[in-house]
């Protein structure tokens, strides 16, 4: 019991502090719709978005490998670990900052068409760079089971990255006084995420640091993260191949709004229950208590899908988009997100063992099938279906793989 009210505890200041951090900057941004003209709203859209999407991805490896190690690692080798963990955080970030400011902002007009403004780059560049940190930071503390501090790291950074759009649209009127405050308000969660981290730091003493496979652990995480971030994407393109109909497309991008929303929730609890499965002293109890609720969260899931998708009618017309028509595609998505919670819990449970090799090996496999299928079967609902194939396939090679009694790093 004692390990289920920590997981709430933790699941709910991360939730709150997640909450926060997405819903203050979208709110700011639905105010600035009403103020700047067609292109320029187009143009902070997408570079908020996607300078966003790309910082999450940047250090989201070393920051689920970190707070394996930093969880399951209780002596003074902590400090060093998560040291070291930002500063090859910051050369990976910077490198990869430093190859697209090469690549210039005409590439990156290119690559959006007409939807993008080049004065938008610049600012985008130093809000990914800046936030990419922030949440690394908030990784570690989560690893160093400061789970307050992490929550506080999202939410005040979302709030500062709010803050600072509306800051510099009063100031400046433009897109780029917008951005650029966007930018301010990311820099400064940092540097709160840096003065957090820097008290949730035990205290420095001697000691001799054992990093085995670190940096390959964190290639493989990279190599997951890879497999499965485009796959909504090159679905996306595969539905609309062959001359098929704009509604498909429409269909297909919201009812992946509502999966990914629905994804929302278990992703937070799986990052609440990682430490917990790492720390050495709780691994073996968390596993044990952990497994029967992998397969009631996966049953009752099923059943709440199914029992929804019996008569869908009432879904589409709650969520009220006039894109979604498909009855069959609707209850294909409703029976992938009821898996959700269950594929969380067994991914991070991966994460604790170390199996980062297999991990990455079954992410590539799940999109090889999930694109294979949906391409197979064709249309919506066939590219639904595919993903269901793949993820109860999934579910089933994770369970067959973490069945063995757990043991710490």
């Amino acid at each position: 019991m004692a390990m289920w009210r920590e997981l709430l505890s933790r699941s709910a200041w991360l939730t709150a502090g997640s909450v926060v951090g997405r819903l203050a900057p979208y709110a700011v941004l639905i105010a600035l719709g009403r103020q700047l003209d067609p292109v320029a709203f187009a143009s902070l859209s997408i570079a908020f978005a996607w300078a966003s999407v790309a910082a999450s991805l940047v250090t989201a490896a070393l920051g689920a490998v970190t707070t394996q190690r930093l969880a399951a690692d209780p002596g003074p080798g902590r400090r060093m670990l998560a040291l070291r963990a930002l500063g090859q955080g910051a050369a990976w970030s910077g490198l990869l900052t430093i190859a697209i400011a090469a690549l210039g902002a005409p590439v990156a007009v290119r690559a959006f068409g007409d939807h993008l403004d080049p004065a938008a780059f610049w600012p985008a560049l130093a809000h990914g760079l800046a936030w990419s940190l922030t949440l690394l930071v908030g990784a570690l503390l989560n690893g160093l089971h400061a789970v307050r501090r992490s929550a506080l790291v999202l939410g005040v950074g979302g709030i500062g990255q709010a803050l600072g759009m509306g800051f510099g649209f009063v100031t400046g009127h433009s897109l780029g006084a917008s951005l650029w405050g966007l930018a301010l308000g990311s820099a400064a969660s940092l540097a709160l995420g840096l003065v957090l981290l820097h008290g949730a730091l035990p205290p420095a003493e001697p000691c001799a640091l054992q990093k085995p496979r670190f940096r390959l652990d964190v290639a493989w995480g990279t190599l997951a993260n890879a497999a499965v971030t485009p796959v909504a994407f090159a679905a996306a393109a595969l539905v609309t191949r062959h001359g098929a109909p704009a509604e498909d497309l429409a269909q297909y991008q919201a009812l992946e709004q509502v999966h990914q929303l629905l994804l929302f929730a278990p992703g937070l609890i799986g990052q609440a229950l990682l430490p917990l499965l790492a720390a050495h002293d709780r691994g073996s109890e968390a596993q044990r208590s952990l497994r029967p609720w992998v397969y009631r969260s996966a049953a009752a899931g099923l059943l709440a899908a199914t029992l929804i998708g019996w008569r869908p009618e009432w879904v589409l017309h709650a969520l009220g988009n006039p894109a979604l028509t498909d009855l069959w595609a609707t209850r294909w998505m409703l029976c992938n997100a009821s898996l959700a919670l269950a594929l969380s819990l067994l991914h991070n449970e991966l994460m604790a063992r170390r199996l980062y090799a297999p991990a990455a090996l079954l992410s590539l496999s799940w999109a090889a099938v999930f694109l294979g299928l949906g391409s197979l079967f064709g249309g919506v609902a066939g590219m639904q279906a595919g993903r269901l194939v793949a993820s109860l396939l999934l579910f089933a090679a994770v369970c067959a793989l973490t069945s063995r009694p757990f043991r710490s790093a």
